[in-house]
């Protein structure tokens, strides 16, 4: 299966986060597609990012915190 645009959960229904950067993800951004664009990845490196968080780059730690108005250190400790 391909993954792109139009197979992706627009509504983020059946995605369950399952650590608390996943969480913070979820609350920020509210689905898949979102996140994608806002940290500028595919759909295959986010799925890749889902399941092995440490594959994070600090460009996108650094995203997500501004976007979550968390910071930097506090979003590193969650990995």
């Amino acid at each position: 299966m391909i993954l792109n645009d139009s197979n992706m959960n627009k509504k983020g229904r059946g995605w369950q986060p399952k650590t608390k950067l996943q969480d913070v993800l979820l609350d920020t951004y509210k689905t898949k597609s979102v996140i994608s664009n806002k940290l500028q990845i595919s759909q295959p490196t986010l799925m890749r990012l889902l399941a092995d968080e440490k594959c994070i780059t600090f460009k996108q730690i650094k995203t997500i915190s501004t976007d979550a108005n968390i910071s930097i250190i506090k979003l590193i400790s969650l990995l």
